[in-house]
C-alpha cells in the first residue's frame, strides 16, 4: 500500500504448394505407320470425349497458394494499451484477453525506471522499508475500477490485453503513475514525476466475481497475519469467463 509523503527520506529515483502437381498429358508418340482403322478409332474416341456430360468432365485444378514474399514482415503485435509502452510481452495460455471490468489476480514488481529501485512487489523476499521481510501474496485488481492505494492507473492499463499465464513488462509515464507527488511504497520511495516499470504475471481472470477468482485459495490475502499468505504459493492458473 502506497502512502503520500511530503518529502523522500532515501535516495529518489531520477526523473526522469501445396505443390500443385500439374499433370501434363504426354503426347503419344506419333505412329505414322498405324493402320487406317486404328487412326479412325482414335479420332472417334476424341470426338466422343468432346461431348461428355459436365459431371464427367475433369475437375479444375486447385489454385496454387502463392508463396509469401521473402521481405514481408511478421504480423505486428497487438497495440499497447493507451499511454503504456510495452517492453516485453509473453502471451499466456488463456483464451480471454483481460479487459476493463475484469477481476484479475496478478503478481507484479514495480520499480523506478530511472535507477531500478524497487518500491512495490507481490513476490516477497525483499526487505520492507520498515525492516520486515516481504511476503509472497498476489494482488486482486479490478481493471478500470475505482482507484486503489498502491495501484496506479498505468498498472491497470498495462494488464489490459494479457491472457492467463502471460507475462508483460511495461513502462508507465508519470501522468499514469503517481503523478507529481512523492509516494511511499512498501519497499521504497517514488519521487514525484517518476516513470515506473512494472513486471506482471497474470495468474487468474474472472468475469464471475471474486469467489470464482479465489476458489481454492480463499485464505490467500485474508485472515490473521499468519494466514494472509496461506495457499498463495499454490495458486494454479485459471480463468472464469
Amino acid at each position: 500500500m502506497l502512502q503520500q509523503a511530503r518529502a523522500p527520506t532515501t535516495a529518489p529515483c531520477c526523473r526522469h504448394a501445396q505443390r500443385r502437381d500439374v499433370v501434363t498429358a504426354s503426347a503419344s508418340p506419333s505412329a505414322p505407320h498405324q493402320p487406317a482403322t486404328r487412326r479412325r478409332a482414335l479420332l472417334a474416341g476424341a470426338a466422343a470425349a468432346a461431348v461428355l456430360p459436365p459431371l464427367l468432365a475433369a475437375r479444375p485444378a486447385l489454385a496454387e497458394e502463392a508463396p509469401a514474399p521473402a521481405d514481408v514482415a511478421a504480423a505486428p503485435a497487438a497495440a499497447a494499451p493507451a499511454g503504456i509502452k510495452v517492453l516485453e510481452d509473453q502471451p499466456g495460455s488463456g483464451t480471454a484477453a483481460a479487459k476493463v471490468g475484469d477481476l484479475v489476480l496478478v503478481h507484479y514488481k514495480g520499480t523506478c525506471a530511472a535507477d531500478g529501485s524497487l518500491f512495490d512487489s507481490t513476490l516477497g523476499g525483499a526487505t520492507y522499508r520498515d525492516g520486515g521481510i516481504g511476503v509472497l501474496r498476489p494482488a486482486i485488481i479490478r481493471l478500470g475500477g475505482a482507484p486503489v492505494p498502491g495501484v496506479c492507473d498505468g498498472l491497470q492499463r498495462g494488464i489490459e490485453g494479457m491472457t492467463v499465464g502471460g507475462r508483460r513488462t511495461f513502462a508507465v509515464p508519470p501522468a499514469l503513475g503517481f503523478g507529481a507527488g512523492t509516494v511511499l511504497g512498501p519497499y521504497g520511495i517514488v519521487p514525484g514525476g517518476s516513470e515506473l516499470t512494472y513486471e506482471v504475471q497474470l495468474l487468474r481472470l474472472s468475469r464471475q466475481g471474486p469467489d470464482a477468482l479465489m476458489s481454492g485459495v480463499s485464505l490467500c490475502g485474508a485472515g490473521t497475519a499468519n494466514e494472509r499468505n496461506a495457499g498463495c504459493a499454490d495458486i494454479t492458473l485459471a480463468e472464469f469467463v
